[in-house]
């Protein structure tokens, strides 16, 4: 099953862009681990590679970018403050209204 997502280039852009180098190297092991699981235990690979290679795309946001993206997508308040728990929110409702994944 395909990965419905508007913009494949846009949002690796995205990606590059947002996270440090070391964070989006480490993002591309999390991908590749996650394919080499999917075909362990029969799960979609392009799913879980995908997933793998965006888990963090909000994770180097500071403080200020973290709690401006908690309040455009209306996330709970009580993520403010709380990069750490903020980063996956932040990061799917991302992924949902900038790059159209479903």
């Amino acid at each position: 099953m395909s990965i419905n997502c508007t913009d494949r280039k846009a949002l690796e852009k995205y990606a590059v862009r947002h996270l440090k180098k070391s964070r989006y190297r480490h993002s591309l092991g999390v991908e590749e681990m996650a394919v080499r699981l999917a075909g362990i235990h029969g799960a979609d690979a392009e799913k879980a590679a995908f997933a793998g290679r965006y888990h963090d795309i909000a994770k180097n946001f500071d403080d200020a970018q973290m709690d401006a993206h908690i309040k455009k997508y209306g996330l709970s308040e009580a993520l403010l403050g709380n990069n750490a728990l903020a980063h996956s929110k932040v990061g799917a409702a991302i992924l949902e209204h900038e790059f159209g994944v479903t």
